[in-house]
């Protein structure tokens, strides 16, 4: 896959390319539930991994953007460069709110999500359910 760029939305990453065929390619990130989730466009894949894993991948694209020559940026390749750098800088930022999420195996974290999640209750009268 060639990078042709970054986008991102509010807590969402997503990764724009395309395959080496040309075919257009783009790439989810999010945190939930303590993990990062990632879907894949192209084959509609859907993954989770730990935050761990995810910070090597994002570590693996900062130190391309560190080794490429940084005095040879103009133009275009200086926009991708910044674009990039912000884009690494999110993916930080989910990392991080999935390590304050919790692990999934966490006893806290559970009881947390638990908590969290909305809870439907039905209200019954002489006639029946309102």
């Amino acid at each position: 896959m060639s990078l042709q760029g970054f986008g991102l939305s509010h807590d969402v990453l997503v990764m724009r390319g395309a395959t080496i065929g040309g075919m257009p390619r783009q790439i989810r990130f999010w945190a939930e539930r303590g993990l990062i989730h990632c879907e894949d466009s192209l084959d509609n894949e859907y993954s989770s991994m730990t935050v761990r894993q995810f910070l090597h991948r994002v570590r693996g694209i900062n130190d391309m953007l560190c080794n490429s020559a940084a005095s040879a940026d103009s133009g275009a390749d200086m926009s991708l460069r910044e674009e990039t750098q912000r884009n690494v800088e999110k993916a930080m930022e989910i990392a991080a709110k999935a390590q304050v999420q919790g692990m999934p195996s966490d006893a806290s974290a559970r009881r947390d999500l638990v908590n969290r999640r909305s809870k439907t209750i039905a209200v019954t009268d002489r006639r029946g359910i309102m």
